[in-house]
């Protein structure tokens, strides 16, 4: 589960900042459904809860590079893309 801390409109994305209920961590996120579709996230509002995945960009690596980001698996039942962690 995960609280939504605060939202940042700009004039298409939304920047939003999610606290995970679980872990305790912030996530920070952006919506631009707005960009490319009618169906979008205006229902979230500051201090919703939802249960909900978050999508990761980019390309899994073997090693840890200088400008790497080390995510922390929480549920290994989770399908992230096509991978199942």
């Amino acid at each position: 589960m995960y609280s939504v801390v605060s939202i940042n409109n700009d004039e298409m994305t939304k920047n939003v900042e999610l606290i995970n209920l679980k872990t305790g961590t912030i996530d920070k996120c952006f919506d631009d459904s707005a960009l490319v579709s009618d169906m979008n996230f205006d229902f979230i509002n500051v201090g919703s809860e939802f249960n909900c995945k978050i999508k990761l960009f980019g390309n899994a690596v073997s090693n840890l590079q200088e400008k790497a980001i080390l995510c922390k698996i929480v549920d290994k039942n989770i399908i992230v893309g096509t991978k199942k962690w």
